[in-house]
């Protein structure tokens, strides 16, 4: 009696099976290639309103069709940050290609991310490596002053107070209320901004630039405090030499 081969047919079964699995992975795959996004605006909607697990799932099929898109990685860091998942936010704001103008400031959060993480030396070298490539490319005053503001912040909370000084002399030319860093100056030294500390600091700044007119006005302002009026007198005279029109002069 002969014995009925079924091989033939379960391989054919599972050859089919195989074809039609494939057929239909490919059309999942393409559809899901080629199907509409949402809008980055829509997007970032979303996100505004607190909606983030559907920003969270459009952004991320941004990511897999542009992946070296900065708006869309931008946008995704800022989304990722949102939802506490730090890691994954400083890993898109890697990403963002390097020629992008948004690349410095993808760095600053970058190390806002790590920092918020804990991994407080890997913010450093962000943020030193953004410091270097800003100063190459003359970036702007507000990004030079916010990334050197971000390493102050980091260096005084490890009581690196060396380092953060010399980043708080480095901004003083350009910052738009250099008072606020003779406060800073003065707190890293463990110090509270009293006349004295104020005098000090200010000889300090007048010493490298004796043409700051902010700083020697601040002084003869702390002299007459102090009732050293021929040095106040001096300082006044001075500032008047530098700009005769200024109303502050005249006080």
């Amino acid at each position: 009696m002969r014995t009925f081969n079924r091989r033939p047919i379960l391989a054919a079964l599972v050859v089919a099976c195989v074809v039609v699995a494939a057929v239909f992975f490919t059309r999942w795959a393409t559809w899901s290639w080629i199907r509409p996004l949402p809008r980055l605006s829509q997007i970032r909607a979303w996100a505004d309103s607190g909606r983030w697990e559907q920003a969270d799932e459009a952004i991320q099929r941004h990511v897999k069709r542009s992946p070296r898109d900065a708006a869309v990685l931008m946008l995704g860091a800022r989304i990722a940050g949102a939802q506490g998942q730090l890691d994954r936010c400083a890993e898109l704001l890697e990403q963002v290609p390097s020629e992008s103008p948004q690349k410095l400031e993808a760095m600053l959060r970058q190390g806002q991310a790590w920092r918020d993480a804990r991994y407080a030396a890997r913010a450093e070298r962000v943020w030193r490596d953004a410091l270097a490539r800003a100063q190459q490319q003359s970036a702007t005053a507000r990004m030079l002053q916010a990334l050197r503001a971000e390493l102050v912040s980091l260096l005084s909370l490890e009581r690196r107070a060396t380092e953060a000084r010399e980043l708080l002399w480095q901004m003083y030319p350009r910052h738009a209320e250099q008072w606020r860093l003779l406060i800073a100056l003065a707190r890293l030294e463990g110090r509270g901004l009293s006349p004295q500390v104020a005098l000090g600091l200010l000889d300090e700044v007048i010493e490298r630039d004796p043409t700051d007119f902010e700083a020697r006005l601040g002084r003869a302002r702390y002299l007459v405090d102090a009732s050293r009026w021929q040095e106040a007198k001096d300082d006044a005279e001075h500032c008047r030499s530098q700009d005769p029109l200024s109303p502050r002069t005249v006080e």
